[in-house]
C-alpha cells in the first residue's frame, strides 16, 4: 500500500539533449506509472532536433526548462533539482 502523502511528493527531473524519440518514450513511461508524479520537469540542454517542441506539444503538463547553451548533464540536472519542491525527486 502506497502512502497518499508520498503520491504528491514525487517529482521527476529529466535532462534532454537532442533526445528525439527517446525523450518521448521516457515521458510516456513516466506518465504511465502506477504512482502518479506531482511534477515532471524536463531540462533541455539546448537541443536542436525539435524535441523541445515535441515535449511542449505532446506533454502540456510537463514543465520544460529550455537552456540556451548545453551546460552538461550535471549542471542541467542541478537546475532541475533546484526547481523541484517535493520531498522526493526521481532523476
Amino acid at each position: 500500500m502506497v502512502d497518499t502523502e508520498i503520491k504528491s511528493a514525487v517529482t521527476a527531473v529529466v535532462v534532454n539533449h537532442n533526445g528525439g524519440p527517446a525523450i518521448i518514450n521516457c515521458l510516456n513511461a513516466l506518465a504511465g506509472q502506477a504512482l502518479p508524479l506531482a511534477r515532471i520537469i524536463v531540462v533541455d540542454n539546448a537541443s536542436t532536433d525539435g524535441s523541445p517542441a515535441a515535449i511542449s506539444d505532446g506533454f502540456p503538463d510537463v514543465e520544460l526548462v529550455r537552456l540556451q547553451t548545453n551546460v552538461g548533464l550535471s549542471r542541467a540536472r542541478n537546475i532541475g533539482l533546484g526547481k523541484a519542491d517535493s520531498e522526493l525527486v526521481l532523476i
